[in-house]
């Protein structure tokens, strides 16, 4: 199996994403993610090499694939260049590529780590569920080493590292 390191070095961020905009980032090969207006600032802290862990909700509830940005700047959407399956526009995004993605049927799901991470642990599930109602935010580098190798079990020998 290969070993995802770096924890210290590298920043992370929790994206959230429904499953049908999970499946166009899944056949843009990861390649891009692209969020609204209202979180150009957040964004613009985002910086190459950071990793992207990405949360599927709307019913699934489950951690799904990690990413790494590509590019040290957000950039803008040429107008009504994406339109998610909602009609929402998403006017900036980053390059990002795959670092794992977990097989669909064995996506981590979160009930298993509510208690293991810093975020959520002690918080009711009201709580919890205001924290995946953003589209992207940080992650401790405790956090991201616990999901990453929670992700790495749950994938087991079916990890589809990129290389």
């Amino acid at each position: 199996m290969q070993r995802i390191t770096d924890f210290d070095v590298t920043r992370h961020w929790m994206i959230v994403e429904r499953v049908e905009n999970w499946e166009a980032d899944r056949n843009n090969r990861f390649s891009f993610f692209g969020l609204p207006r209202r979180y150009r600032k957040i964004a613009s802290e985002i910086r190459k090499g950071d990793r992207l862990y990405c949360y599927v909700s709307r019913g699934i509830g489950a951690f799904a694939d990690i990413r790494v940005v590509r590019d040290a700047e957000i950039k803008e959407m040429q107008e009504d260049s994406w339109l998610d399956i909602y009609h929402r526009v998403f006017e900036y995004y980053f390059t990002t590529r795959p670092l794992l993605v977990v097989p669909r049927e064995k996506w981590l799901p979160l009930s298993q780590m509510t208690s293991a991470l810093e975020f959520t642990r002690d918080r009711s599930p009201a709580s919890i569920r205001a924290l995946f109602q953003t589209s992207i935010r940080g992650l401790s580098a405790a956090d991201a080493e616990t999901l990453t190798r929670a992700m790495q079990a749950a994938a087991g020998s079916e990890a589809n590292y990129a290389k």
